[in-house]
């Protein structure tokens, strides 16, 4: 991946901006397959038409995509169905 810009923390209770050089937090040890927490990350490639996507909520458990990002006629974007990239 290229350089990160940005890194904001997204809970229930609202968005956080973090410094992008954030180190995330260790997981710990798994409560049978599943961490005590899960966490999300995406990537706007620098062709600006792909976007990475992907979460881990256990040892085993995550998925990783990649998506391509089509305008709408009401000048919007939206990402099309993804590419599955990995799975663990």
């Amino acid at each position: 991946m290229g350089e990160v810009i940005g890194c904001w923390r997204v809970t229930r209770d609202g968005i956080e901006e973090l410094s992008p050089n954030y180190v995330l937090p260790p997981f710990g040890e798994p409560d049978g397959m599943y961490y005590g927490h899960g966490e999300g990350s995406f990537a706007l490639c620098e062709d600006d038409q792909t976007v990475l996507l992907g979460w881990q909520v256990g040892p085993r458990f995550g998925r990783g995509y990649s998506h391509k990002v089509e305008g709408e006629s009401a000048g919007g974007l939206r990402l099309r169905a993804g590419a599955q990239v990995w799975v663990s």
